[in-house]
């Protein structure tokens, strides 16, 4: 079988299932985009403190703010601050963070079915990422500050006092001079703790909103158009598959396809399936199948229907019998849906010439009995008709085994050469 065989079974045969399953592909997404309801989207853009070097990078911090997003502490924390009715569980799955370019700005996106609902969760949830972020890169050092500064303010009150207090010389100078001393030591000390501390925070780039107005979340788009599109592609190729597989399952072929596998010409088409009616009047038909009983040097033709079930090619062979010389009888073979005539008709293998009829269009399998018959026999094959439609009569075996054995007869009586008709 080449291509062009193989393309008409999967197209030609089954064209029907693959518009069939392309139009399912493309109802789907129509039906889902119908019967769902629609939501809505809200974006809230942030700084969360470092200054990405190119997209990649921009790429792994949106990922990781996508994480502290979705975190039970700050989800939790969100979820409170907006006051909305909404689970952990049931927002994770809408929140996305993408970066935007390489500038270090992120947008965080919450989808809701609640345009309002939307809004006001992204601007609680970036509110609180910025928040913990914030805590994290501070740290204790606010507290520490302040520790410092109360220690600071207890040694100038301790140095103040020491300074205010009468001196008598030569007795209290020397001491309190030494304790003076160590007081403005150990404030100095302190004091450069607090600086350094203080330099630390100025370097820091604490985390920011950089816009949280929206108060409504936009309509999302459903992309409606591709989904058809993809839905459509995903059904043309499911129906191609299935055809293909039914094809390879249960192949056929065409009167071309099945001329070339028998060797025979294409000597007519029927414009309907035969029956016990005589065919309308075909001066071709009956010339061709003269010539090839001349070539192959043979003095009667058996018609052979093929197809489940085959048609009643006993009219056809009484309208062709004795038509320029040639007698033409029905054979009919054993097989799925016949019985087939009597071994007996088969008239003399060296006088008799094979005819198949058959569909356009006609499966493998149903050349089976044909094909062996043709193997054990050797008869050849003069040629190929074929018809459209499905037979509307089945063959009467009894009445072309009784022409069979009167034929027979009439036949052997005959002298060599002549017709028995």
């Amino acid at each position: 079988m080449d291509l062009n065989d193989a393309a008409r079974q999967i197209f030609a045969r089954h064209w029907v299932l693959i518009v069939l399953l392309t139009l399912v592909g493309t109802a789907v997404p129509v039906a889902l985009d119908r019967y769902q309801e629609p939501e809505y989207v809200a974006t809230a853009r942030i700084t969360f403190g470092e200054d990405p070097r190119d997209s990649q990078e921009a790429k792994a911090l949106a990922d990781t703010v996508g994480a502290l997003a979705t975190s039970t502490e700050v989800m939790a924390g969100a979820l409170d601050a907006a006051g909305v009715p909404r689970t952990h569980g049931a927002v994770e799955d809408n929140v996305q963070v993408k970066p935007v370019g390489s500038s270090g700005v992120l947008a965080v996106s919450v989808t809701d079915r609640d345009p309002r609902v939307a809004a006001t969760l992204v601007n609680a949830l970036a509110a609180r990422i910025v928040q913990v972020r914030g805590e994290d890169l501070v740290g204790d050092r606010p507290q520490t500050i302040d520790d410092l500064t109360a220690q600071i303010d207890s040694l100038n009150a301790q140095i103040t006092d020491l300074e205010n207090r009468p001196i008598v010389p030569d007795l209290t100078a020397a001491p309190l001079s030494l304790q003076h001393e160590d007081l403005l030591a150990q404030r100095t000390s302190l004091q450069r703790q607090r600086h350094e501390i203080d330099q630390a925070l100025a370097a820091i780039q604490l985390p920011e909103v950089v816009d949280d107005s929206q108060s409504s979340g936009n309509a999302v788009d459903s992309s409606l158009p591709a989904r058809i599109a993809v839905g459509g592609l995903l059904g043309v190729i499911l129906g191609i598959g299935l055809a293909a597989a039914v094809a390879a399952l249960r192949p056929t072929l065409n009167r071309t396809a099945l001329s070339r596998r028998l060797r025979g010409p294409l000597l007519g088409r029927l414009p309907e399936a035969p029956g016990e009616e005589a065919p309308a009047e075909d001066p071709w038909l009956v010339r061709y199948i003269t010539i090839a009983a001349e070539r192959a040097d043979v003095q009667s033709v058996q018609l052979v229907p093929v197809g489940r079930p085959p048609a009643d090619v006993s009219g056809l062979a009484r309208w062709l019998d004795g038509r320029d010389g040639v007698q033409v009888r029905p054979l009919v073979l054993p097989g799925p849906g016949s019985k087939g005539t009597s071994p007996a008709a088969t008239g003399r293998v060296d006088r008799d010439g094979i005819v198949v009829v058959a569909p356009e269009v006609t499966r493998v399998a149903d050349l089976a009995p044909l094909e062996r018959h043709l193997q054990l026999t050797r008869r050849p094959v003069l040629g190929v008709i074929t018809y459209r439609g499905k037979p509307v009569d089945r063959p009467d075996v009894e009445s072309v085994d009784a022409e069979y054995r009167t034929s027979a007869v009439e036949r052997d009586a005959a002298p060599t050469g002549t017709s028995a008709s």
